[in-house]
């Protein structure tokens, strides 16, 4: 199949599932503006350190700015479902030597980031 037909195709094939996901976001929208659906979050932030006070022990201290981000949506047949996605980030903060991390809360990656909870619920 020539380049530019299989494009076509895909285009087409494409144009063909958006339907059906714009007419979901729709009803998902239509729930959140008729204020029976809810999305929530909350920001932190923590600095957290260990200063141990001896001259061969290396200090360690760690930084992060992270939250959670919860989506709710209204009840339909009285089903309702509910996703948080959770996430921290070091912004950059945790030098090069990792031995002066602490990791104990976020490791010693840049960030951390995860889908803390997908629900469907009943209820009449």
């Amino acid at each position: 199949m020539p380049r530019n037909k299989l494009l076509q195709a895909l285009l087409f094939s494409a144009m063909g599932l958006t339907v059906p996901v714009l007419a979901q976001a729709d009803t998902l929208a239509s729930f959140i503006n008729k204020g029976e659906g809810e999305i929530s979050g909350m920001v932190r932030s923590y600095y957290f350190n260990r200063l141990y006070g001896a001259p061969k022990k290396e200090n360690q201290d760690a930084y992060s700015l992270g939250g959670i981000l919860t989506a709710k949506t209204g009840s339909l047949d009285c089903f309702s479902a509910g996703v948080s996605f959770f996430t921290a980030n070091s912004l950059g903060t945790h030098g090069g030597d990792a031995k002066g991390v602490v990791t104990t809360l976020m490791g010693i990656a840049p960030s951390i980031n995860a889908l803390g909870q997908a629900y469907l619920q009943y209820a009449f």
